[in-house]
Formats: structure tokens, sequence, C-alpha cells
């Protein structure tokens, strides 16, 4: 089984060149985390994320074509 690389909102902000506040709006969209049992702290899949990010890219080039 592979090793996921799990990494903080702060590193995922910078790796997508964002915000945190918007990783946090887009974590109310769906976005992928990971909480630990008993953990506050939120950990992301960065491979998970970028799935997401095309999936939920292409469902609003969809709705868009709808309008």
């Amino acid at each position: 089984m592979e090793q996921q690389e799990l990494i903080t909102q702060e590193e995922l902000a910078k790796r997508l060149d964002t915000t945190v506040q918007s990783i946090i709006i887009w974590r109310r969209r769906g976005l992928p985390f990971i909480r630990p049992p008993g953990g506050r702290l939120v950990r992301f899949n960065y491979a998970d994320v970028l799935k997401w990010m095309t999936t939920e890219q292409t469902s609003e080039n969809e709705a868009r074509k709808l309008d």
C-alpha cells in the first residue's frame, strides 16, 4: 500500500498559491481532509485534493452550460 503524503492547511495553501481562508471555504464545499482521531488539526492528502479540484471545476463548468 502506498504511503499518503499528509500536509497541513498552511502547506496546502502555499502549494496552491491561495489563502488558508480559501482552504477553509473549500472544506465547507467538500474538499477532502483527514482529522486524526481525537485531533483538532486537519491534514490533507495532496493527490485527493487535486482530484477534487478537477472534479469540482468540471462540475462548475457543466452548471454554467445549463444557465
